[in-house]
């Protein structure tokens, strides 16, 4: 007899690893990859965890209280001033990295079923692309190597960064301004100068942009402050700034401002013009409130608490209890006062 094979099948036959996936999946029906609960690779009877994740850029959340740290001296950044600022993204990086560390630590300390190793914050900026998707800045913590430096694991479609600053009026004025970067384009004048131009065929949306908790706003643009400023290589980029529309009158647009106003409706008349129409219309006499209140179809309370109020501005006379004549200064003199209602 072969005692060892038979230990190891007896082994094998009682291994819980085995025989308890056995068992379930015998008594459920479950879909896909889930039917094969005793599939090698991985313990498949561990606790289910969820990976919690934050599509807001990072920088949103920390502006109001670090700002002092994210961009030193901004609040001695004077009025109406433009600079332009590199993206660190080592600082960057080293902000995202710390922020899910703290994260991990308080899931884990809190007892929630979270995969701790997991990257929950991948975006600082608002950054998006053509089809309008958030679009990461960095790549999952836990691939990054041990030895690698900070600065080093933004994705591949993500590279250096100008950062634009401006601050004064125009941003007070126009908030929702439009701005674009737009390569510069050597030109020989007449006389021989050399001088610069803007190339408007070639325009360099933001890639991101925001406010900086007041006035001071900001766009971030796919080039270095080197290719901004310019060099013996290239002239450098322009920076347009493109204020909205007006707000203008409710039928007319900035393209075409020769629409002719409509004229206005003649208003329907009032119900003291109707009353006085009634009663020039008839021989002289008093009427009583309540056949007036009959002829315009309205409650006979309202109406004498109408005309005791007409009368007390001398647009009527009150002749006996509950009948009002027309005044004669109200027959003689035109109303200036404002419709009644």
């Amino acid at each position: 007899m072969d005692v060892s094979g038979l230990a190891n099948a007896v082994r094998d036959g009682i291994d819980p690893q085995v025989t308890v996936p056995k068992s379930v999946t015998q008594r459920l029906s479950l879909p896909g990859d889930l039917g094969d609960l005793g599939a090698a690779g991985g313990d498949t009877l561990q606790p289910l965890a969820f990976t919690p994740s934050f599509p807001q850029p990072f920088f949103e959340t920390i502006r109001d209280g670090a700002l002092p740290w994210l961009i030193p001296g901004l609040s001695s950044f004077p009025d109406e001033a433009i600079t332009v600022l590199g993206a660190d993204t080592a600082v960057i990086e080293a902000i995202l990295a710390g922020a899910n560390h703290e994260l991990s630590r308080e899931l884990l300390w809190r007892g929630v079923p979270a995969l701790h190793t997991a990257t929950f914050f991948a975006r600082f900026w608002d950054r998006r692309d053509a089809t309008g998707n958030p679009l990461p800045d960095i790549t999952s913590i836990s691939a990054w190597p041990a030895d690698s430096d900070l600065g080093s694991h933004a994705p591949a479609a993500v590279g250096e960064l100008a950062v634009l600053v401006w601050h004064g009026e125009l941003v007070r004025r126009f908030p929702h301004a439009t701005i674009y970067a737009a390569p510069a384009v050597p030109v020989q004048s007449s006389t021989g100068a050399s001088s610069r131009t803007i190339d408007l065929t070639q325009r360099i949306d933001p890639l991101f942009s925001g406010s900086l908790g007041g006035d001071p706003a900001f766009a971030g643009f796919p080039f270095t402050v080197q290719d901004a400023m310019g060099g013996p290589e290239s002239p450098g980029k322009y920076f347009t700034v493109c204020t909205p529309p007006v707000d203008l009158k409710p039928g007319r647009t900035h393209h075409d401002r020769s629409t002719t106003r409509q004229p206005r409706q003649p208003r329907p008349p009032t119900r003291r013009e109707q009353i006085t129409a009634i009663i020039t219309g008839q021989p002289p006499r008093d009427w009583s409130g309540h056949e007036l209140a009959i002829l315009l179809g309205v409650k006979p309370r309202n109406m004498l608490t109408q005309l005791g109020e007409w009368a007390r501005l001398g647009f009527f006379t009150r002749t006996g209890f509950g009948t009002y004549a027309l005044s004669t200064l109200a027959a003689k003199t035109p109303s200036t006062t404002a419709p009644d209602p």
